[in-house]
């Protein structure tokens, strides 16, 4: 019953899909994966959102200039595991490899 969504504020974007905050460029968006549905529309959500509710999320997290705001790139998804890479974006299908790994 309430109108407060579930992201705070000052992440909700209010033009386009990402948002600055603390040097990094953060995205939230509907997980790349395969399998990813939609699950709804955009007014039967709780907090009327202007986009569609998907199944499954991502969430990334790159520095606005590489090596001066941040070093590296961070990603989550509805694993509820934050990986980093050191050297590049990860997007939002995240697959461990030997350059995405999870914060330990």
């Amino acid at each position: 019953g309430s109108t407060q969504g579930f992201v705070s504020p000052d992440l909700v974007p209010t033009a386009g899909l990402t948002v600055a905050k603390s040097g990094y460029t953060v995205l939230l968006d509907k997980d790349g994966t395969a399998g990813a549905i939609g699950v709804g529309t955009a007014l039967g959500t709780c907090n009327a959102s202007a986009a569609q509710p998907w199944s499954s999320f991502a969430a990334t997290a790159d520095p606005i200039t590489p090596g001066s705001t941040g070093t590296r790139y961070f990603a989550t998804d509805t694993r509820g595991t934050i990986f980093y890479n050191n050297t590049a974006p990860i997007g939002t299908t995240i697959v461990q490899s030997a350059t995405v790994l999870p914060v330990q």
